[in-house]
């Protein structure tokens, strides 16, 4: 069947189908074991395999991982010895030459353009399998004669473009401790975020990955990093200071300090600093240049 256009009741469904596999990729629902073995008989039917031998549960894709290089190395944990070891001793180097590939939650993204295929009367019954485990169940890892699954995580935080991030503890959990600390997208250690207060700027100028280095940056702030990494002060004039922080694998950090022209309400007088373009060269210039002038058209009477 070849479709050359969409109706427009089609192109209505397609953000519904967006949103309900949206909603399969993030879910945080516990797993059942009933639906996951149900999937698994389809996914291997497909294949023209019996169902595997072996179906764990396990809580988060590290254990996962770990349940797979025990395999490798012949070692298998109590609990799992107590359960197969005995029967599939033999089998075992055979079983991991027979890896097919992960599976089930993460599949979301590419299924979703499939069901929405179906919707339209393409054929997709072979992805039946594939559909209902996405489904049921989190990253998972399918031999042959055993299916390893992962549980869902127990929390997922994003900012509002849908990146993995939280500022106050980790944007992704699993059940068993496991945890994804991340920032606008960009993965960083824990103690990023659990232990602020240790970062420097020293810590800051040691930071290789250059998106981490940022995130440190912004936690610590542009301002106070300026003050305490030896920024270089570049032109004084009357409408402030412009400071230069070379960056390693980074453009510049120029910021220009300027004094509040009006007093606060107890006297004191506020200083401000503002991130400008490393092409800024004069405080003038750069002061123009956060209201869109350029410093022949900054006048004193419109700083502020």
């Amino acid at each position: 069947m070849k479709i050359t256009n969409l109706t427009t009741d089609q192109i209505a469904a397609l953000p519904f189908i967006r949103d309900e596999w949206v909603g399969y990729g993030l879910s945080a629902e516990r797993i059942n074991r009933d639906k996951v073995e149900s999937a698994l008989a389809k996914v291997y039917a497909q294949a023209a395999k019996p169902k595997p031998k072996f179906t764990i549960l396990l809580k988060s894709p590290v254990e996962v991982a770990v349940a797979i290089a025990l395999l490798r190395s012949s070692q298998v944990s109590s609990q799992v010895r107590d359960q197969v070891w005995d029967q599939v001793e033999a089998q075992v180097r055979d079983i991991i030459s027979n890896f097919w590939r992960g599976f089930g939650q993460f599949d979301a993204g590419w299924l979703s353009f499939y069901s929405a295929m179906n919707k339209i009367g393409i054929d997709t019954s072979k992805l039946d399998g594939l559909f209902d485990l996405t489904q049921s169940s989190g990253w998972s890892v399918l031999f042959w004669d055993w299916a390893f699954i992962s549980d869902r995580p127990t929390e997922i935080h994003r900012d509002d473009r849908n990146n993995l991030h939280r500022e106050d503890g980790p944007a992704l959990s699993y059940a068993d401790g496991f945890s994804i600390y991340a920032v606008h997208g960009v993965r960083v250690p824990s103690w990023i975020i659990e232990n602020k207060e240790q970062i420097t700027s020293e810590k800051i100028d040691s930071e290789d990955n250059a998106e981490i280095r940022r995130v440190m940056m912004d936690i610590f702030t542009q301002e106070r990093y300026i003050q305490e990494s030896g920024a270089v002060k570049v032109s004084v004039d009357d409408f402030g200071t412009l400071w230069r922080k070379d960056i390693k694998d980074d453009e510049p950090l120029v910021m220009v300090e300027v004094l509040n022209s009006t007093a606060e309400p107890d006297g004191s007088w506020k200083t401000y600093w503002l991130r400008v373009p490393p092409t800024m060269r004069t405080p003038r210039e750069a002061i123009a240049w956060t209201f869109g002038m350029t410093k022949e058209e900054y006048a004193p009477a419109m700083q502020s």
